[in-house]
């Protein structure tokens, strides 16, 4: 048996080649593992592909994308029930900085574009949505009064109240009542 420790990157598609001394053709698996406890369960188990002295395993990006910790792995000839350990190590985790899960938009199609000429002086802006899409709109007022608390935990006024002269802008663009004089 062979010792081998090696570094993979979280979410790319891998190819490791592991060079085999005696001759064998089938039989050759690659399996990964949180522990190299007896009844941890198997987190990779993929059959190795060999040819011409060289054992050769494919992990795809859909396997080591779910990795959050590295693994231990060995590379078994199994034949007649027989298991012969022909290397064994760590699959060392490398996690990369870029991921789907970035709170970061890539894409400028998720950019909204609004230009101040768009809305007249003094117009408050609103975010709404029609069909799918976010729109903005302007509007010359706050009106229908006291404002409450959706669902989502965004601000939206009650209906039936024109409070208009009793709440103004702050200058961070809060919603603060009116000094009443």
């Amino acid at each position: 048996m062979k010792l081998r420790n090696i570094d993979i990157v979280r979410g790319d598609n891998i190819t490791l080649t592991f060079q085999i001394d005696i001759s064998i053709s089938d039989n050759v698996y690659f399996t990964g593992k949180k522990t190299t406890e007896v009844t941890d369960a198997r987190i990779i188990d993929i059959k190795a592909v060999v040819t011409s002295g060289v054992a050769t395993v494919e992990l795809p990006s859909a396997i080591t994308a779910g990795l959050n910790q590295g693994l231990y792995y060995d590379l078994v000839h199994i034949n007649n029930d027989e298991e012969t350990t022909l290397y064994a190590g760590t699959l060392n985790l490398i996690r990369d900085v870029r991921t789907p899960y970035d709170a970061t938009p890539v894409d400028p199609e998720q950019y909204i574009p609004v230009k101040a000429s768009d809305f007249t002086s003094g117009q408050f802006v609103k975010a709404i949505e029609i069909n799918g899409d976010i729109q903005f709109q302007g509007y010359n007022s706050i009106r229908n009064g006291v404002f409450e608390l959706d669902m989502d935990g965004n601000y939206i006024p009650k209906e039936s109240y024109d409070v208009d002269d009793l709440y103004e802008l702050d200058t961070n663009g809060d919603i603060m009542p009116k000094e009443i004089i």
